[in-house]
């Protein structure tokens, strides 16, 4: 199905990981192949360079929040561990958590 909400989503995306130009949700031809894909969309269903923008900011400012509350996690219930038992990740704790389970780390 055809959702306003998921388009953002999907343009936000091609934008950031395809590191294309913001501009790229103005630009006709972009615009032309959306609609290609889904005729009876309309003009306000496609997302503008302005909607864009704000959707990647948002998702920024909430990702921060829970990085956030995650390393806040993280250091009052892995620090208090003895350093001996203790095996310090780094890659981002979103991807890699260490839980202590008596005394085995599992993933």
């Amino acid at each position: 199905s055809f959702l306003r909400k998921g388009v953002l989503k999907a343009v936000a995306e091609f934008i950031v990981c395809g590191d294309q130009s913001l501009a790229v949700a103005d630009n006709a031809v972009f615009r032309n192949c959306l609609v290609a894909m889904q005729p009876v969309a309309t003009k306000s269903d496609l997302p503008t360079m302005h909607d864009v923008c704000m959707f990647i900011h948002n998702s920024f400012v909430d990702f921060l929040e829970w990085l956030k509350a995650d390393i806040q996690v993280f250091l009052l219930v892995y620090l208090p561990v003895s350093r001996s038992h203790f095996i310090c990740s780094l890659l981002p704790p979103a991807r890699f958590r260490l839980q202590w389970i008596s005394g085995q780390l599992t993933r």
